[in-house]
């Protein structure tokens, strides 16, 4: 069914800038194959690369047909073949660009979700933070060693909802996170007590990487692993 309401969004297209190119002079005197690029160019970002080539391929028989000259004909003398060789390159080129960016698109959300859905499943947990430290995402098993549920922890802060101490003194300490988000380092396995919601604690292993693809830190990814059972 979505196939088809993407054909039809095509076919409504080209039928659309061949109506309005064949009855505007001006248009179809000047710039005779314009509204047929603009199509093809709409309809392959929007709808994909298959939609973008039925728009390519409809719009190349309706520039042909209906605004070609002789108009109305299959006809072709040298001068419309140059000018139709020259259409249909260029609408090549066009869905040939977007096809390329549209399909990096699809393939970055894809892996983005398989990545997602990888660490939803992972048995240590997993917690992701913005550039300022605020909770982006959080796996189940991170959830379940913390006490807070996946969706109130999102969009806070992580000091909130993952307070660490020393295991032997009891202070306060900083979670490794904060370093890698400071200095943009990976940080090295540290052992200690995170404090759940429910007031007991759980004796974890956690380490932190930045996230900087490009040289400026984005964000930060902490792992951490219980190694002993909560205490009260």
């Amino acid at each position: 069914m979505r196939q088809l309401c993407k054909c039809l969004f095509c076919f409504a297209a080209v039928s659309a800038a061949a109506f309005f190119t064949f009855w505007i002079e001006a248009l179809r005197t000047n710039a005779p194959f314009t509204l047929f690029y603009a199509v093809v160019a709409l309809c392959t970002w929007v709808s994909g690369t298959r939609a973008g080539l039925t728009a390519m391929g409809a719009s190349f028989v309706a520039g042909w047909y209906f605004i070609q000259p002789p108009v109305c004909s299959f006809a072709a003398d040298l001068n419309a073949t140059i000018c139709l060789a020259a259409m249909g390159f260029t609408m090549l080129v066009i869905w040939g660009a977007l096809a390329g960016q549209h399909a990096a698109d699809q393939d970055g959300r894809t892996a983005g979700e398989w990545t997602r859905r990888t660490m939803e499943f992972m048995s240590d947990g997993v917690i992701a933070t913005d550039e300022k430290g605020t909770v982006r995402f959080m796996n189940a098993r991170a959830a379940e060693l913390t006490g807070w549920p996946t969706a109130e922890a999102t969009e806070r802060p992580l000091w909130e909802v993952f307070r660490l101490c020393d295991e032997r003194t009891g202070a306060p300490l900083e979670s490794t996170l904060a370093q890698s988000l400071r200095d943009g380092s990976t940080a090295p396995a540290r052992r200690c007590l995170v404090q759940r919601r429910d007031g007991t604690s759980v004796v974890i292993e956690e380490h932190a990487a930045a996230i900087a693809p490009l040289g400026k830190i984005d964000g930060a990814v902490l792992v951490f692993r219980e190694v002993a059972k909560a205490t009260d």
